[in-house]
């Protein structure tokens, strides 16, 4: 009792054929609250055929120009589009290569 209680933890995750980009707007708005916030990642699929290369390198390039200060790190392996069923030990290394 009496103990200050800080700030509560917004995790946010995108469904399918979406990213982390579509939290921008929600980011700001933390951001004016004066919330931090934590690197953002993206795993690039090089041999992925549902998105192609230069779609997902334009979709990290618009979340890049809306939040300068927080930029996408990203590995590019190459792997399709469902990196956890096609290449579960390739995804591994690049989470945690990016953690």
């Amino acid at each position: 009792m009496g103990e200050k209680i800080g700030k509560p933890t917004f995790v946010f995750a995108h469904g399918a054929w979406h990213g982390g980009w579509r939290w921008w707007e929600v980011m700001q708005l933390l951001a004016e609250q004066g919330r931090g916030s934590v690197p953002r990642a993206s795993i690039r699929r090089t041999a992925d055929r549902a998105i192609p290369i230069a779609a997902q390198d334009y979709r990290i390039a618009q979340a890049d120009a809306l939040t300068p200060g927080n930029r996408f790190a990203h590995k590019s392996p190459p792997t399709s589009h469902s990196l956890l069923v096609s290449a579960p030990a390739d995804l591994a290394t690049a989470r945690v290569s990016l953690a």
